[in-house]
């Protein structure tokens, strides 16, 4: 307490223990270089200011070459949600928003991004902002709960169109049920997939299985082939990877001009959620006719 004095009468505001806490252990267990998260104190003690900067190239981040949509590798909004949450150390993000894609071309030469922000979150390279989310405070409330939907099952998902995914994110084991109300899917994470031990703040791995899941259903819903483009809510119910596969429900939302919408959970090998992503939205490819 008397350190701390010492600091606030001079004008330097604290990092909060539990968030000073976080950064230290993930600096310590981390396994490489990949990411540099800077802690930053601000104004409000609740909320201090988030700086993060990120470098992507060959090394850190070969298996981004197996996600290119077109042929050239780009950011999955996977990974995104992992940045936003480890640089500010939360498990609620709101209005998180594709703004311009991040497009990949030379992973060997690198790419840097940087994520600024206190409760509005930008990522941003020399470009300009290409993702924006707001921090919410962590909730109480239950799990969504999303009813199991009836279908067929499917076999052989990744001979889908509408999937574009190489062998390091082909995370979607099995499709159990497929209807126009929602799908039932199998999915595994990061460990499965021998992706680098991270740290990892969510399992971005088993995330990007969930949004495949959710291409799938507004496939079969719409016929259409779409990308997410963002979602209303990310709630983070356990952190860190999944220790074994999950199932993945997803539940319908409204279909309108061109833009789909649903519910995911992700579930652990006990039934218990691990991440919810509430309102996703989906937009038609360009480059896929109907």
């Amino acid at each position: 307490p008397s350190l701390a004095a010492h600091f606030i009468q001079r004008g330097v505001p604290l990092i909060p223990l539990e968030a000073g806490a976080r950064a230290f252990v993930a600096e310590v267990e981390s396994a490489d270089d990949a990411v540099e998260i800077l802690v930053v104190a601000g104004q409000i003690a609740t909320h201090p200011r988030t700086a993060a900067e990120i470098t992507v190239n060959s090394r850190t981040h070969d298996y981004l070459a197996d996600h290119a949509p077109a042929g050239t590798p780009v950011l999955p909004l996977a990974m995104a949600l992992e940045w936003f949450a480890a640089a500010s150390g939360g498990t609620r993000l709101c209005d998180v928003r594709v703004l311009s894609r991040i497009d990949l071309p030379d992973l060997a030469a690198g790419h840097r991004f940087t994520i600024e922000g206190q409760l509005d979150l930008r990522l941003h390279s020399s470009a300009g902002v290409h993702y924006r989310a707001r921090l919410a405070e962590p909730g109480n409330a239950p799990a969504t709960a999303l009813n199991a939907p009836q279908g067929a099952a499917v076999d052989n998902v990744y001979d889908s169109p509408a999937l574009f995914h190489g062998p390091r994110f082909q995370t979607l084991q099995r499709l159990d049920a497929l209807s126009d109300s929602g799908a039932d899917a199998r999915i595994v994470g990061v460990r499965r997939m021998d992706w680098p031990e991270g740290p990892w703040w969510t399992d971005p791995a088993a995330i990007d299985g969930a949004l495949q899941a959710a291409v799938l259903w507004a496939r079969h819903a719409t016929g259409d082939a779409t990308l997410p483009m963002g979602l209303d809510e990310l709630r983070i119910h356990r952190t860190s990877p999944a220790p074994g596969p999950l199932r993945c429900l997803v539940q319908a939302g409204p279909v309108h001009d061109g833009q789909t919408t649903c519910d995911i959970v992700l579930l652990d090998e006990d039934g218990q959620p691990r991440v919810e992503l509430l309102g996703v939205n989906l937009i038609s490819r360009p480059d896929l006719a109907p």
